[in-house]
């Protein structure tokens, strides 16, 4: 395995330009020890995004081992630009969402053996909640080099079937309370649950993001009314090691064919609105 002191991580700053984010951004959620209910959302199917220690341990050790590359990091209030892939390996950033407990206990402390920084978004209403990192907490990672960003105020359900006040008012809420407490701009976020429009991504920037991950599977960013939106890849709990390294590795199978499943998942839901959710809740409860 590479050596901590032989990579380098990469931070984005306001002054590269052009504004763009093409990485292979992972999407992880929360790590537990044992159980589910030790960190994060509670809810039908929140369980399949939550990895053992194991688990997470053996993606950072096979990522380490491919790449002598830190994960790139946008800090701040700074403005992420485009990176170049080297040794055969894409730029790649590591994201969680939700900002559960384990994003502080487990989670950072992991990513730092390896000199690594991640970015943790979090939904504000539920700062020093059960299972979720309280304000001192966030206060210590951003200290210690991570990105704190928003994922909305209150997490709804369906962020994009909202009306447009309501969603600047999420994202402007949830950017202020962290500002706040950080002492800087906060101008990076991630949408909850997939439910991402143009719309969403126009509510962002009027609230003063600047860069907006999304769950769809894709390294191609793209501008809307000022703001960055790029793609995530989805991680779960069954996801191995090797298809993590393949996902950054130069080969673009992998990340295609998460594509094409994000593409058909997306028609469906469309279509189904408040029919899928209730159809998606009753399939994780059994599977839970």
């Amino acid at each position: 395995m590479n050596s901590t002191s032989d990579q380098t991580m990469t931070r984005i700053g306001a002054d590269s330009l052009p504004v763009r984010w093409d990485a292979v951004s992972l999407m992880y959620h929360d790590v537990i020890r044992e159980r589910p209910d030790e960190s994060g959302y509670l809810v039908p199917g929140s369980a399949q995004y939550k990895l053992t220690v194991e688990r997470f341990r053996e993606h950072l050790v096979a990522i380490a081992e491919l790449t002598d590359h830190a994960p790139v990091v946008a800090t701040g209030s700074t403005r992420p630009a485009s990176t170049s892939a080297t040794s055969g390996v894409a730029p790649f950033a590591m994201t969680f969402d939700d900002g559960g407990s384990s994003a502080y206990s487990i989670i950072a402390p992991m990513l730092e053996e390896y000199g690594w920084r991640g970015h943790f978004f979090v939904a504000t209403e539920h700062l020093g909640t059960e299972r979720f990192i309280t304000a001192q907490q966030a206060i210590e990672l951003h200290e210690r080099g991570h990105v704190i960003g928003s994922h909305s105020h209150s997490h709804p359900e369906r962020f994009s079937s909202l009306d447009p006040a309501s969603q600047v008012a999420e994202w402007a809420t949830s950017t202020a309370t962290l500002s706040d407490l950080l002492g800087v701009a906060v101008e990076v976020a991630s949408v909850p649950n997939g439910y991402y429009t143009p719309a969403v991504a126009r509510a962002a920037a009027q609230a003063g993001i600047r860069l907006l991950f999304t769950s769809e599977p894709t390294v191609r960013s793209h501008q809307v009314a000022g703001c960055t939106v790029a793609g995530r890849f989805s991680i779960q709990r069954s996801t191995t090691a090797s298809v993590v390294v393949a996902l950054v590795g130069a080969n673009p199978f992998y990340r295609l064919r998460q594509g094409y499943a994000w593409g058909a998942k997306k028609a469906v839901k469309r279509v189904g609105g408040e029919f899928y959710l209730r159809a998606r809740d009753s399939i994780l409860r059994r599977t839970d």
